[in-house]
Parts: C-alpha cells; sequence; structure tokens
C-alpha cells in the first residue's frame, strides 16, 4: 500500500493576556490537515507533545480538516498528525509563547 503524504496548515494562536481575573496564561494551537491535491482531510489524529514536560494534548480534525488544541501553557511542542492511508507527519520545534499586556499611565 502506497501512503500518500499530509500536507497541513499550523496556526499557532498566542493568547494576549491581561491582568484581568479569569484570563489564562495559556494558548492554543490550531490548523488544517490536507492531502496533497488540496482536499481537507477529516478524522486525522492529532498529538501536541509540550517538549519540555513530555505531556501530550490529543485532538483529531473535523470534517472540513480543522484542529483546535486549546488551554497550553507556553512551551515548545511537537505535533504529529496521523491518518489511516498517510504518511505520519511530525513538525517539530512550534513555541508557544504568551503576550503580556499592561497599563500604562501617565502622570502630569
Amino acid at each position: 500500500m502506497r501512503l500518500r503524504p499530509i500536507v497541513f496548515l499550523v496556526i499557532v494562536g498566542l493568547l494576549v493576556v491581561a491582568p484581568i481575573d479569569g484570563q489564562s496564561p495559556n494558548g492554543t494551537i490550531s490548523g488544517l490537515v490536507v492531502d496533497s491535491s488540496g482536499a481537507a482531510i477529516a478524522g486525522a489524529e492529532i498529538l501536541i507533545a509540550n517538549d519540555a514536560t513530555g505531556l501530550q494534548y490529543p485532538g483529531k480534525t473535523n470534517g472540513d480538516g480543522i484542529y483546535l488544541v486549546p488551554n497550553l501553557p507556553p512551551g515548545t511542542y511537537r505535533l504529529q498528525v496521523s491518518r489511516a492511508g498517510f504518511k505520519t507527519l511530525i513538525k517539530p520545534a512550534i513555541v508557544l509563547t504568551t503576550l503580556t499586556v499592561g497599563l500604562i499611565q501617565q502622570s502630569t
């Protein structure tokens, strides 16, 4: 059986953190998984692993090939995408950071 390559796009969501109760310093990794012809791959297994802690965060693409893995702490991650009939794709070194927004005051 010949395996087809998976082509994917990764959108790393950076959560802007303001000093307001109820917000989290965590972010989201999301993207679109398509085959070499550009057709969406539904049901692809997504596994995002934190390089420092070894913690793994699973996900799955929807019918449009889109995945979303929320609530990830800042760090460096490795993304693995797999689906029967396709080669497994591994994308290392995805860096998820947060941006802290502070209040600037001007005194006269």
